[in-house]
Parts: C-alpha cells; structure tokens; sequence
C-alpha cells in the first residue's frame, strides 16, 4: 500500500525532538506496517500519539489523511494532507494524493497545480503524468492532455491507459486516422483489451468505416458478449451500414444488458425515426426522458414525423402536433448547447407532404435560434446587421463553395459533379466542401479533381463554422438542406455574403440566413415566391436545375429476365424511393391496375426494409383488390436502374415530389413518364423538363387524367412506340447543357453585386 516514509528519504534526520519524541519514529513504522495489514484502526491510535508529541509530523498528517480518506471523511482527510504539504512540501505523493482527492470531487482546476507540483518533485513519473492527463483533458485542454499522455508513452511505450487516453483525446480534436492508429497500437499491447475495441469501434466509424468498425466491435463481443456499450456502438455502425434492422437487434440487446442506459434508448429512437414507426420511436424517446433530462430528445420528440403514413389524414394530423409541439418548446424556453450532438435530425420528412411547408419551417427555425444563441454565428470578417462584406474585386474571381454530405455516389453527387466542374474558372474560383465523414468513390473523386480547393469539413459545427469562413468565400451553395443535420444547423451561421440552396432537398429552410433559393421559370408557378423564406431567384430557359451528364448505353442483356420480371405483363414503373409515395397516389395506382388487367406495377424497394413492409401493408388496406399485381424488386446499382427503366412500358412520376435524377434518367431510354404538376417546386419537376422539351404528352391535369394517360400508353404499343420516339428526339436539352451553368453564373455574379455593401 505505502512503499515509503519521509523520514527514511535521502538518510533526512528529523529536526530537534521534544520529550517523548524518542519513539515517534518507531510508531510511524508501526502505523506504517499496520495500514499495509489493512488495520487501519491500529495506525490511527499509534498516528494520534505521533501527533500529539509532533503535530507536525509529515509522515503522520499524511497517513492520517490517507485513513480519513478511506472512510469517508474527505473534508479532514484534505485538511491533513495540506498540513503535511505545509510541514515538508517536497514529497510528490503529498500532491499527488490530494490532488487525487480533490479530482474525486469533481475539483480538476484545484487539483491541477497538486498534480503539476508533483510533476515538477517526480517529472518522469509515468503515474503522476497519466493522471494530469487526465486532469488536462476533463478541463478541455486537449493539446496539453495529449502532450502527457505522449510523454508516459516515451517513458512506457507499452502504457495500455496512456496509449487509450491519447486515442480518446486525438478524436476528440478530428483527428480520426491518428486516433485509430493510437488503438490499434494499444491492441498490439493488450490484443484482448474491450474498451480499446470498443473505442476503436467508434474510430472507425467517425472515420466513415462502418464496416470496418462492424468487425472490430463484433470481434470485442465475441469475448465481451455482455459489454452493453459494445452492443449500443456495434447497432450504430450497422446503421450507418444501412444495415437497418441489424441495428435495431444490436441495440435492443445493449438495452437488454443495461436498461437504465439512455444513449441505447436514444438511438433506438433515432432507429425508429428512420424506419417510420413512429408510435415506437415516440415510446423510445419517452423512456430516455424518463431516465434523464434531454432537450435534445424532447425536441425530436416533438418534431417527430412520419415516414410511410396510413392516410392523408394522419399526416395532417402529425403537421398540427409539429406545430403545436414547437409552440410548446418556445414557451418553455428550452435551450440546447450544441443541437448537431443533442438532437441530429432535420425536418425532412415535411417536404413529402403536400402542403407548403414555408410557416412550419419558420416556426422550427425560431425554435432553434431561441434554444441555442450560439447558432447564428457571424463570421467576424463579415458585416454585422446581416450585411455583406465590399462586392469581390473586379480582379478576383468570385470564390463559390459547394457543401453537401453527399457529394458522391448519391442523386446529389451526380446533380452536384456537372455545374461545379462546369463553372468558368476565369470568373469564378470552386471550393469543394464535404460534411464528414468522406465518401470516397467515383463521383467524389471527379469533385475532388474538378474542384480548386477541396476540404473534409471537421465533425462539429464549431470548428466547421471556422474552418469555411476561412475561405473567404463569397458564395456558401448549399446543396441540400433538410436532408442532413450538419448543414441543416450550419445553416443558421453567416459564414458567406450569400448563402442560398437550390433543389437538391427543394423545401424552403425558414432559416434567416439563407438568403436565396435558385430554382427556374419552368418550375415554378405564379406567386411562387410565398413559398419560400428566402428570395426566390429564377434561373431562364432550362429544363432543369443541373448540368446532368447523359447516362451510358443499357447493355442488351439487361433484359426483363435478368431483373425478374413478366415478359408479358405491361410494366408501370415508379422507381422513386418509397417515401414519395403519398397516400392520394394510392387512387391512381389502383385506378390503372383495375382499368389494366394485364398492368404490373414495380418498385424498388428500399434499403430499410421497414419502408416497404409499410407501403405493402397500406396498399393491403387502400387497394385490397388489386395489390397483388404491385412488385418490388430489390435495390441495385445506378446502372441497373437505368436498365430497368429501359425495359419497362411506361414510368410513373409520384406526385407532391417528383423525380430529378429518376426522371432525366427515364428521359434518357425514351420511356414515357407520366406526371402530374402540383402547385409547389418539388411537384414540377417532371412538367418542367416536358416544357423545355416542348411537349406535354405525358402530362396530366388531374389524377383521372393520369390514370387514362398511364394505361393508353401502357396498352397502345403504337402510340406508345411514337411518345417514345418523341421524347429521344428532343431529350438532348436535357443533358450536358452548358446554358444550366452560366443561367448559375448571372445568379453568382447578380447576388454578389446585389448583397449590401459595408466599406
């Protein structure tokens, strides 16, 4: 227990001893000896004499101190301890103890300068590091956390805690790969070692590893299967896998281990969000509420929403408890610190439904300004009053910065890839910004390339908001909005004299900072402008709002067959994910199955399973008669997607949201596409490429309208084979149309010149 004693140090002779002072050192010892027996008792008696011939006994105060400690009387035990620093002030295990002491209360500001001074008496002390380590890294001093826990690696290269603490504190500043390489290290020394799996787990995962996460995490639970943590971070990487209900088995289990966990319960919740059992979720989040107090957990509890809703009539109810439940949140006054990390959802599931979302929005954005102030940071190099900095020099190209988490093998990458390639780079210099993690493929690697300046964001939104307005850009373009938190929150910062979205997620944000939304004549109505929070600005005389490269030929033998489908049957596609599919849709489904004996109609299903088991089981109930002819076929690869499309009779656009990639990609083999144009931007899509192609065939005014359209050209072969025909011959100002990218040029240039001027 105790391997020293000050009087024994460096032959140290104590000063003059009073009378009876002559077996003060012999009850030391014996007090000594006992403690190491475990009777603490006995040394107590035996230091209370010492003391009370030398009440400035070193050696006593401190063991004395020590005894005090081990029952529970910290407040005397640090008194003690103080005493014998102030009676021999250069032994390093003084400081060190009552450094720990105050470290046991939470005190780590007052045990710094303990641990510190007993650095300096011990300075390679691999202990005495270790712990102001720690010390460093729960005050949030990282940098010098790091530097001790390097220094007990250099003393002790096979330190197992060190080696963890360092892997810990480099992921918490970003430094992911360097992290890793800390665990895999600390694996090298202790290869069966559950938390450095576990921490290596999350590396990797942070990393964008998922699967490599997957593998290091259920190796550490085939010797640990009762690690609870293990299990909650094994159902995080299956989620990330898109491994949906993998993650919801893993989960439950961590839950099953340690029912009083909330982060289990949270991400069960976020798990159930996903998949659209929203009662469940709703449950979920009410339990990790129950077990601690969350704001975050209660905003998402609030802005809960279906994915795959029974009815048109439970939606609307689900729009009126959003609202009313952001009433609620504002009245209450809730405050949240970082909302990326306590809540990490959006809105998006608002911009599938058909009503303008533009009020709901607004209200959510009030919300979270008022719950976190921090929020609407302003880059300090920008104009107060939600002004803009001077218009760039005449001599500098204007500085764009494209940010999305999905610029890569994703609809946004492939929306994404033409325009900022395209961009004249005499007018204009393109910064590439891409959320955490990297998606490393094709797509992200042509950004990359084409890009000037290309940057992996840092993970939170603190360091993001300095890492971009760093760039001096001129224009923040956000891809999409609404379908990713990080930019959703990053959003409500000033980080860019202008700062707009188009139709990557084509809702509007509500948020004040958002300046601009770019859409185009061919797809908005009159007065279209009330939808949007931000200034509407209408790009002139194109089909669609990307400079979208024309998808490659569909190798013959991507025939019917290979996709598992009826040689015979009349193929109605609709390929759009299933969340799109609107309750009110269901009519036209059933209308053309029942006008159409011999109509099939596909789709694909989606990842997360769940989705479908819920459209299935709603075509069940709407369309009892005729569900039995609707196919889902599994998901696959951009370019089977295009196949399919090839060898199908007729395409089905969903109405409220229609297709972008879908429908370009359908316009590419020809094959009709009927479409319904609603009131709002995400219901025009379709319409608006038929305008440029200055033809309206397919286009129907009302949803009997669209039924007849649908089966006249599912059942007339001819007339089929013409509109086809038709649409090869006229998709060409749909593709590679370099009018899209300067239409994107004179909104740059405009919304510079237009942004107010401090100077």
């Amino acid at each position: 227990m105790f391997t020293w004693l000050t009087s024994l140090r460096n032959g140290k002779k104590q000063p003059h001893k009073p009378a009876g002072a002559e077996h003060v050192q012999t009850w030391v010892h014996e007090a000594f000896s006992a403690l190491n027996q475990g009777d603490r008792d006995a040394a107590a008696k035996l230091l209370r004499r010492v003391l009370s011939i030398r009440p400035d006994h070193a050696d006593a105060l401190y063991l004395s101190g020590i005894i005090a400690s081990g029952e529970k009387r910290d407040d005397e035990a640090m008194t003690l301890i103080r005493r014998a620093i102030d009676s021999d002030p250069a032994v390093a295990s003084f400081h060190l103890s009552l450094a720990n002491l105050l470290s046991l209360r939470n005190e780590d500001a007052d045990a710094l300068p303990y641990y510190q001074q007993a650095n300096a008496l011990e300075p390679n002390d691999a202990k005495i590091l270790g712990d102001l380590g720690h010390t460093f890294q729960r005050l949030g001093r990282l940098d010098e956390a790091a530097a001790h826990f390097r220094h007990v690696l250099r003393i002790d290269p096979a330190c197992l805690e060190a080696c963890h603490s360092l892997g810990a504190i480099l992921q918490e500043q970003g430094q992911g790969e360097e992290a890793i390489s800390c665990y895999l290290h600390a694996l090298a020394i202790d290869q069966n070692h559950a938390e450095t799996h576990n921490s290596l787990g999350v590396a990797y995962l942070a990393a964008g590893k998922p699967n490599e996460a997957i593998a290091c995490l259920k190796q550490m639970l085939e010797q640990h299967p009762e690690h609870a943590s293990g299990w909650n971070n094994l159902g995080c990487a299956m989620q990330a896998a898109r491994e949906i209900d993998e993650a919801e088995t893993c989960l439950r289990h961590s839950i099953a281990l340690n029912p009083n966990d909330p982060n289990a319960h949270r991400n069960l919740a976020l798990i159930l969000r996903e998949q659209g059992r929203y009662n469940e979720a709703m449950a979920s989040s009410q339990r990790v509420l129950a077990l601690q107090d969350n704001p975050g957990e209660c905003v998402r509890l609030a802005t809960l929403l279906p994915v795959i809703a029974p009815s048109a009539e439970e939606i609307a109810s689900w729009r009126r408890r959003f609202s009313d439940e952001l009433d609620k949140l504002i009245a209450q006054g809730i405050t949240l610190a970082d909302p990326l990390a306590e809540v990490g959802v959006c809105n998006f599931s608002l911009a599938y439904q058909p009503e303008c979302d533009r009020a709901l929005q607004e209200k959510a954005a009030t919300m979270y300004s008022l719950a976190c102030r921090g929020l609407s940071y302003h880059a300090p190099a920008i104009g107060e009053q939600g002004s803009h900095p001077a218009h760039p020099d005449a001599n500098r190209p204007i500085r764009v910065g494209f940010i999305s988490r999905f610029m890569h093998k994703h609809s946004i990458g492939r929306t994404t890839r033409g325009l900022l390639a395209k961009l004249d780079r005499s007018k204009f210099r393109v910064s590439a910004l891409f959320v955490p993690p990297f998606v490393e493929d094709s797509i992200s690697d042509f950004i990359r390339e084409h890009a000037d300046h290309h940057l992996v964001l840092p993970p939170t939104l603190e360091a993001a908001r300095e890492a971009i307005a760093a760039l001096a850009l001129d224009v923040l373009f956000y891809q999409d909005i609404g379908m990713d938190a990080y930019t959703y929150y990053l959003a409500f910062s000033r980080l860019a004299p202008v700062q707009c979205l188009s139709f990557g997620h084509p809702d509007t944000t509500g948020i004040p900072n958002m300046d601009y939304f770019i859409s185009c004549e061919n797809f908005e109505t009159e007065g279209a402008a009330e939808h949007y929070s931000e200034r509407l600005f209408l790009l002139r005389g194109i089909g669609s709002l990307a400079y979208y490269y024309r998808p490659a030929p569909v190798p013959p033998e991507k025939n019917r067959a290979y996709f598992g489908l009826s040689e015979t049957a009349h193929l109605y596609l609709c390929l759009q994910a299933l969340f799109k599919v609107h309750p009110h849709f269901d009519t036209i489904l059933g209308g053309i199955l029942r006008a159409d004996a011999e109509a099939e109609i596909v789709f694909i299903d989606a990842r997360n399973s769940t989705w479908g088991k819920l459209l299935r089981a709603r075509f069940a109930a709407s369309l009892p008669d005729v569900a039995h002819r609707i196919r889902f076929v599994p998901a696959m690869s951009p370019e089977d997607f295009v196949a399919l499309l090839a060898v199908g009779d007729v395409a089905l656009d969903t109405i409220y949201f229609n297709g972008m990639n879908t429908s370009l990609d359908a316009f590419s083999v020809g094959i009709p596409t009927v479409t319904m144009p609603t009131t709002l931007q995400r219901g025009r899509h379709t319409y608006g490429m038929y305008r440029h192609m200055d033809m309206f065939d397919c286009v129907a005014g009302d949803p009997a309208h669209y039924i007849k359209l649908s089966v006249e050209l599912g059942t007339n072969k001819a007339l089929r084979d013409a509109v086809k025909e038709k649409i090869l011959a006229r998709n060409h100002v749909l593709y590679e149309d370099i009018n899209v990218v300067r239409e994107f040029e004179r909104f740059f240039v405009e919304a510079c010149e237009n942004s107010k001027v401090n100077k």
